[in-house]
């Protein structure tokens, strides 16, 4: 286990929530109840947001797969709203 999770699992326990995005990237969020983020491809920016419709989709894949869904984790990536308007200037 790596020294700064071990930490925050030692001072923080049950207080903040490692998300892990599949790419060996791994951020902490203090957030714990139920929720989605989006991060942008180009500067990395985490954003916290709640899509309702989140809890029917789960439902519905956990149907469709004949899983029992545990937990679901929606990460939309792409570009910030910041970075897409730099990207729009730069090829004007």
């Amino acid at each position: 286990m790596q020294p700064a999770k071990r930490c925050l699992e030692l001072a923080l326990p049950g207080l903040v929530r490692e998300i892990a995005f599949g790419n060996g990237a791994s951020r902490y969020d203090r957030e714990t109840d139920r929720h989605d983020h989006a991060l942008c491809s180009a500067c990395g920016k985490l954003v916290d947001f709640d899509l309702p419709g989140t809890v029917a989709l789960t439902r519905s894949a956990a149907r469709a797969s004949k899983f029992k869904a545990e937990s679901v984790h929606l990460t939309l990536v792409g570009l910030c709203p910041k970075c897409r308007n730099s990207k729009q200037r730069s090829s004007s």
